[in-house]
């Protein structure tokens, strides 16, 4: 197997799985018109990446239980299919789905033993042992949920904490997307007449003008509209007396309503009073009655939600188009950033925290008040903060923003800013951030915020995957080297597609077939139908992460094949290598050499044989005076078991006075060749029996002498 980076680890390819999921889930959530299929999108990614057996979304159902509120199963996924009743769901019991609900904070279920599930409950119903439960929350000041997102396994331990941080993250990524969609069905409602308001509310301002424009009618709230210093507005000109409608819409609209005797309604911002009004006129003979009401907080979440829309499309614009570089992509995101967020500069910085460096690598600015290349002492900057934050750093005036450094802002003079952490793969790359000079009237919106996260998040993704590119290239470089270098064989890499990138030497069985003929070209269309039958199942288990090393005949050869799956730095399997080498004469030869083992052993075992029907003692000895064969009659006569002859030196059967003789005789007959002397051989009992000791040299098969 070949792995470029050994520290890659399963709760990395976790971490990527997750971080993947997130980011489709949230250009789903940018492209689907229907929240309800959001929500089957966020549910088929909990289930997928967590690996659990059912998920579900949960809302509130109207009513109490003995935990908190009933709840709703609206949308799911893995449960029966009587719990599941479209369009809005069912509901159902259970205790922590409806406690998570209530209380607004997570609910984990870990110890199915010490948290016991009643086998009645929805849970219960469908023997869950583990999971958890977050909370989800669209527009609420009070910490009250709108809803709960929960993943449930029948194993235990399913759902450990980065699962739940994962869960918790799909809530946060839906919130804003429930928060749009329920906007934008009020507005509608409101638009169509179809939302219950009372009367009060409808006529929050009523008036009423003669043939002449005079004012014959005006009730408190109109009053303290139109004559707020309570000069009297019975008998007086409209036109005298609310001067800014004058050549005005409100002029235009009273007058067409009046020629055409037809009803009219609109909405017109009124500079003075800094509010939208919504008015509707009734036009009769004798003159024109009018209601207004403001509606500055509607018209101004209606013109929010249509920027967010605009700007999130242009993100998914610019971010998705696979033509423009990340050079291109960047500039064009810190553009929209500062235009949406109203602020005068959006730069990229890296940081290393070790040498205490702040680094703009991309700006964009009106007036150049930094430059890519901008170097500064991390710690002096608002970065600083941001890093260490778990989520934005945001401020609107930072000469009265508590968390603000002096130093630091007497440095900078930055008085608006938003800024969040770039993280790529494991590492703090740095900040994308946004910043004024002057501060900013209003705090940044969720949705506002939304986007800076969003656009921080997508930095950091593609800065991983510019980082994976270009060390896949440094491997396909070290690759190719090592292929055009292979010796007496080939080398081959083939991709996920089973294509080859690129190959080294020649291939077995193929002939002559060159290096361009074969990049691009599919194994099973590049090589003949014998080879690839024996190749190709091989590479696809390489691609699933399997080596594995064969032995095959093609064309009357013997070939050696080895298979491995080549993994990037995420520990993903990109690639597989094949190589092979003709081993045909080795095989031959190993072949002959076992043929000449076997002989050798028969020819020992004869020797042997033959050396035990000597009746004689009979023993070889090296230089050294070691043993290292000898007959049955050298046990049989000292007495000594051969694992004991085996710990001898032969000097050690002779008596005293005889060894010297012996050492001689032996050392003589490697010099000579043959020696004869008598002397005492003593057994094992000490008994002594005088014995004729005749030597000659001989060589043994490795050609050393021995005696």
């Amino acid at each position: 197997m070949v792995v470029f980076d050994s520290s890659a680890s399963r709760g990395e390819d976790s971490r990527r799985r997750q971080r993947n999921a997130l980011s489709k889930l949230g250009r789903v959530a940018l492209e689907r018109d229907d929240l309800e299929a959001v929500f089957d999108e966020a549910l088929d990614a909990v289930r997928a990446v967590l690996g659990v057996d059912c998920c579900g979304l949960f809302t509130d159902g109207g009513s109490s239980s003995r935990y908190g509120r009933h709840v709703v199963l609206r949308r799911g996924d893995g449960w029966d299919d009587d719990h599941v009743a479209e369009p809005r769901g069912k509901v159902v019991r259970d205790e922590r789905i409806e406690r998570a609900l209530t209380t607004g904070s997570p609910v984990v279920l870990e110890d199915p033993d010490h948290d016991r599930i009643d086998d009645s409950s929805l849970l219960g119903a469908h023997g869950i042992a583990s999971g958890a439960t977050v909370p989800i929350f669209v527009g609420s000041a009070d910490g009250q949920a709108w809803g709960v997102l929960g993943a449930y396994a029948s194993e235990p331990d399913a759902v450990d904490d980065e699962g739940v941080a994962f869960l918790a993250r799909v809530a946060e990524l839906l919130e804003p997307r429930i928060e749009n969609a329920d906007e934008e069905t009020q507005l509608e409602g409101e638009s169509d007449g179809t939302v219950e308001t009372t009367v009060e509310r409808i006529t929050d301002a009523i008036f009423a003008l003669d043939e002449e424009w005079r004012f014959t009618y005006a009730n408190d709230r109109a009053r303290t509209v139109i004559d707020p210093d309570g000069e009297g507005l019975l008998g007086e000109c409209v036109w005298d007396r609310f001067p800014a409608a004058v050549d005005s819409t409100f002029e235009r609209e009273y007058r067409d309503a009046m020629a055409t005797q037809e009803p009219t309604a609109f909405e017109e911002y009124v500079p003075p009073l800094s509010t939208w009004f919504e008015v509707n006129a009734y036009p009769s003979e004798s003159g024109l009655s009018v209601f207004f009401r403001d509606v500055t907080d509607r018209t101004e979440a209606r013109r929010e939600l249509r920027s967010t829309n605009r700007t999130l499309q242009r993100l998914y614009e610019i971010t998705s188009d696979a033509d423009r570089s990340f050079e291109t992509k960047l500039h064009q995101l810190l553009e929209l950033g500062r235009d949406r967020l109203d602020l005068d500069v959006g730069y990229l910085a890296a940081i290393d925290e070790e040498d205490d460096r702040f680094e703009i690598t991309h700006c964009v600015s009106e007036d150049d008040q930094l430059e890519p290349g901008t170097e500064i002492a991390l710690s002096e900057t608002y970065c600083r903060q941001t890093i260490d934050s778990d989520g934005l750093l945001a401020f609107t005036n930072a000469s009265t923003d508590e968390r603000i450094d002096g130093e630091t802002y007497e440095t900078w003079g930055i008085d608006a800013y938003v800024g969040g952490r770039v993280t790529v793969g494991n590492d703090r790359f740095g900040t994308l951030c946004f910043e004024s000079e002057e501060p900013r009237q209003t705090p940044f919106t969720p949705t506002e915020r939304s986007f800076v996260e969003l656009a921080t998040q997508w930095v950091g993704q593609e800065l991983e995957r510019r980082r994976r590119e270009r060390e896949l290239e440094e491997s396909e470089r070290r690759y190719r080297t090592l292929i055009e270098n292979f010796p007496n064989g080939t080398v081959a890499l083939v991709d996920r597609d089973l294509q080859y990138v690129t190959f080294g030497g020649t291939l077995a069985g193929s002939g002559d077939v060159s290096r361009d003929e074969l990049v691009g070209t599919p194994i099973e269309r590049a090589l003949p139908r014998e080879l690839a039958d024996i190749v190709v199942p091989n590479y696809e288990n390489a691609i699933e992460g399997e080596p594995n090393t064969i032995e095959r005949t093609v064309g009357g050869r013997v070939y050696r094949f080895h298979f491995a799956p080549v993994r990037g730095v995420d520990g993903d399997v990109f690639a597989a290598m094949g190589m092979s080498q003709e081993v045909t004469e080795r095989r031959e030869t190993e072949r002959k050499l076992r043929e000449r083992e076997r002989h050798l052993e028969r020819v020992r075992r004869y020797t042997d044989d033959l050396l035990d029907a000597i009746d004689d003692v009979f023993y070889v000895v090296d230089e050294d005076g070691e043993l290292r064969r000898w007959n049955e009659s050298l046990p049989a006569v000292t007495g000594y078991t051969d694992d004991e002859i085996d710990s001898m030196a032969a000097l050690e059967f002779f008596a005293e006075e005889d060894r010297d003789v012996i050492a001689d005789a032996i050392a003589g007959v490697f010099e000579t060749g043959h020696s004869q002397v008598e002397a005492e051989l003593v057994t094992k009992d000490g008994e002594r029996i005088p014995y004729e000791f005749v030597a000659s040299t001989l060589e043994n098969p490795d050609g050393d002498a021995v005696l």
